[in-house]
């Protein structure tokens, strides 16, 4: 397993096990990164080879995989809503063009929305910059549909996808002319829950019995319907639901209702 370095300006260095470490942390902590701190704290110090606090974030292309085969090979955060953080490089869908090729393990991933703009008053590549806020990086939605675009199967796979702004790379940091856009960007995916469905209830189980409640078909035949008295029937219904232990449907007809 790697080991990772983590330390300040004025602290010693620490060399330790990245799972370890993160294991002795007390119950309820969890990595929960907020979108400006995973720019400043963790993407862009990757990007300027500068140490990060230690992490679980894994380095794959991401793009070259179904997001379940990610899945099943990494560990996640959380437990209630499992989270996969990796760092990924980008390739270009056109030569010399600046759109990301989106194609994924049999499938793409589409972007929903527009970029949400990520604002510090920190400085990724120096320090404060006058106390001024600046868009420092983007966030983007996508939701992975399996099959060829454009008429695949969406799935529950989201993908948030984290890039620096681009005139805070550094020149030897950017992409020539070839097939690669970005050497990373930083993305977070996780696989939404599905809709919750109304439980059926069990009438051997419920006090609401009356739920379901089956009519001997000699009771009313639709010509008898014409001449009932519907106010009256409907009281003889709300009684019988009060007590289900009455015979309905062998003491009513609808002369006695009318």
């Amino acid at each position: 397993m790697n080991s990772s370095i983590y330390g300040g300006a004025q602290a010693d260095l620490i060399v330790c096990d990245n799972e370890v470490y993160l294991n002795s942390f007390p119950k309820g902590w969890k990595f929960e990164p907020s979108d400006k701190e995973l720019i400043v704290h963790y993407l862009a110090n990757k990007i300027f080879n500068r140490p990060s606090p230690i992490n679980k974030i894994n380095e794959v292309n991401l793009y070259k995989f179904h997001p379940e085969s990610l899945a099943t090979t990494y560990k996640p955060y959380g437990k209630k809503v499992k989270e996969w953080y990796f760092y990924t490089p980008r390739d270009r869908k056109y030569k010399n063009g600046t759109r990301p090729n989106r194609a994924a393990g049999g499938g793409y991933w589409k972007a929903t929305g527009r970029d949400k703009p990520i604002i510090s008053k920190k400085n990724v590549v120096d320090e404060w910059i006058n106390n001024e806020k600046k868009i420092i990086g983007y966030k983007k939605a996508l939701v992975y549909y399996e099959g060829k675009a454009p008429r695949g199967y969406k799935t529950d796979w989201i993908m948030h996808e984290y890039r620096l702004k681009s005139m805070t790379l550094p020149i030897n940091l950017k992409s020539p002319s070839d097939m690669k856009l970005d050497d990373c960007v930083l993305c977070k995916i996780y696989k939404k829950s599905p809709p919750k469905t109304r439980l059926e209830t069990d009438p051997s189980t419920s006090n609401e019995s009356y739920t379901k409640l089956e009519l001997n078909e000699d009771f009313l035949v639709c010509d008898d319907l014409l001449s009932v008295d519907q106010n009256a029937l409907q009281k003889y219904i709300d009684s019988f639901l009060c007590d289900p232990e009455s015979n309905l449907g062998n003491s009513v007809t609808s002369s006695s209702v009318t």
